[in-house]
């Protein structure tokens, strides 16, 4: 009726607009669907359809979801079974397919990267089975692998380790600061790794999400690092050249006067960057008398109208001869670096 269904109840006898749910929610007398219960529906009428909806959602979930198999040759080998030689089927030809599509299916169904199988880890653990008869044995579940197992593999890592950290008190170390913006899960984190003649090594990762990352918070970070590693075998802290980490790096040299606090050189100086800005000043020299008598043309003023006071700063920048010889002397001290 209308575009839509309608139905006539065999109890009540009254004709409603819907349609399946509808006529379940007026049936069984279920609020918020939008329809009046049935007035004239006994108790025990009410039960004996309940239990025809228990009864069909049991059969619905018995053919629910059901694991499907990829593709495979197991049946064409059974067929051919009988012509395959004792060798061959000691070599488990039909077992080694199915275990094949197994693995498939893991990387498929979780969307792990392809190249995981080059991980000389999951071919060894895989190798290792293969090797050892361990019958009933499973796959170690979620909570193993985050806590205890996990705990194994720190505490395995820090023993490798060892050597390298005995040789800090022979060989002084620099600790390095690397501020990162975010991870690829957009959360702000600060590395910490010390490095010298014998290797750099990581330290830790601190999440700062939620916290004001001034120099107060950063310099604790950094004592927590220094204490760690033992002061009297740093020499440096290196970080980044932002505000906060130049500051939080004078907070450490107060604390601890034999260790220095210098900025990142690949920050400090970025040899792209720079280039295209000292191409930059090379075409504003190659163009200057024109920028001159553009500026003080009559027309300048119809190019100043967004922002006036952005403009009368180029201007005066345009003009002065002292400017110029600042571009001047930045183009000829970077000639060496960039000759072009």
């Amino acid at each position: 009726m209308g575009g839509t269904w309608s139905f006539r109840c065999n109890i009540c006898k009254e004709e409603r607009a819907g349609s399946y749910s509808r006529v379940r929610a007026h049936l069984l007398g279920i609020k918020n669907y939008g329809i009046a219960g049935c007035k004239k529906a006994s108790s025990i009428q009410k039960a004996e359809m309940k239990k025809l909806e228990d009864d069909f959602e049991k059969k619905k979930s018995e053919f629910g979801p059901r694991e499907v198999h990829l593709p495979c040759e197991l049946e064409s080998f059974k067929k051919i079974k009988s012509a395959l030689s004792p060798i061959t089927r000691a070599f488990g030809v039909e077992v080694r397919d199915q275990l094949d599509q197994e693995i498939a299916r893991m990387f498929y169904t979780t969307g792990l990267p392809f190249n995981l199988a080059i991980n000389p880890h999951f071919i060894r653990s895989y190798q290792f089975a293969a090797s050892n008869k361990i019958d009933g044995y499973v796959p170690p579940v979620y909570n193993k692998l985050i806590t205890t197992l996990l705990v194994q593999a720190r505490n395995s890592v820090d023993k490798l380790m060892q050597p390298l950290k005995l040789t800090w008190k022979e060989k002084k170390s620099d600790d390095c600061v690397k501020w990162l913006e975010s991870d690829p899960t957009r959360k702000p984190l600060i590395n910490f790794m010390a490095n010298s003649e014998t290797g750099p090594i990581f330290i830790k990762t601190v999440n700062c999400f939620g916290e004001v990352k001034d120099k107060f918070f950063i310099s604790n970070l950094m004592k927590e690092v220094i204490n760690e590693v033992g002061c009297q075998n740093i020499v440096q802290i290196i970080t980044d050249d932002a505000a906060n980490c130049k500051a939080a790096g004078e907070i450490i040299e107060g604390l601890f006067p034999q260790i220095y606090s210098r900025p990142c050189v690949v920050h400090t100086l970025n040899i792209l960057a720079l280039k295209n800005i000292v191409v930059m000043l090379k075409r504003f020299k190659l163009i200057k008398r024109s920028l001159q008598a553009m500026a003080i043309s009559e027309e300048w003023s119809s190019y100043k109208e967004d922002d006036t006071l952005k403009a009368s700063a180029v201007k005066e920048k345009i003009l002065n001869d002292w400017w110029w010889d600042q571009v001047a002397y930045i183009v000829d001290f970077t000639r060496p670096i960039y000759m072009t």
